[in-house]
């Protein structure tokens, strides 16, 4: 994943003009409900731009929105995941 989002950063910043997408191509680009979206836009995770009475997302904070989303998935899988303590014996050998 850290290799596309680099390449999407490059191919971000070689362009002259900004790359928005609809509200619906956002929410299929992160695989989420339009509800979901609207929830990252109401905590302000996402900002988008309103042309048209329409919201546009910025590609590259949706970039960076599903970044943080997948960070955050994963750290929440690594808290589910049962730890095994191993206790040290002192009496090696």
């Amino acid at each position: 994943m850290s290799k596309s989002l680099l390449l999407f950063e490059y191919l971000c910043s070689q362009s002259d003009e900004p790359l928005f997408l609809t509200a619906d191509a956002a929410c299929e680009v992160l695989d989420i409900r339009p509800e979901t979206l609207t929830r990252y836009r109401q905590k302000r995770l996402i900002r988008p731009k309103i042309y048209r009475r329409q919201f546009l997302y910025s590609a590259y904070d949706l970039l960076m929105l599903g970044y943080r989303i997948n960070q955050r998935n994963l750290q929440n899988a690594l808290r589910r995941t049962p730890r095994i303590v191993i206790e040290r014996n002192e009496h090696n050998g």
